[in-house]
């Protein structure tokens, strides 16, 4: 009976204790906090003889990271053949970065950039 109450007891102590470890831990908000700021608009890709035009989103965080997603209909030149991936330089307000590219037979064109 002793033996079975001290194993209750430690398993109580385990699953506090474990228990404790899990708990969510929230960053406070301090009054000089920003928020993310995010930006709508017009948006061009420009690949081999093709023109893209569309609308896009900007997020601007308060680190100084931007992400920028566009979506685009083909409007000049003669598309591509087949669906292409390209990664290039893409350019927001902020500055100049990485972007990845989808554009399809269909007349789309996609773009995901950040710095």
């Amino acid at each position: 009976m002793r033996k079975l109450s001290f194993c209750l007891s430690l398993a109580v102590v385990v699953v506090v204790g474990v228990g404790i470890l899990l708990l969510p831990t929230a960053k406070s908000v301090q009054a000089g906090d920003a928020a993310m700021v995010a930006n709508q608009q017009d948006c061009f890709i420009y690949w081999s003889a093709n023109t893209y035009e569309g609308s896009g989103t900007e997020v601007l965080t308060p680190s100084g990271e931007w992400k920028y997603t566009c979506s685009a209909e083909l409007v000049s030149g003669p598309g591509v053949n087949k669906t292409v991936q390209p990664v290039g330089v893409c350019r927001g307000s902020e500055g100049v970065g990485v972007g990845i590219f989808v554009l399809d037979p269909g007349g789309r064109a996609h773009a995901g950039c950040h710095n």
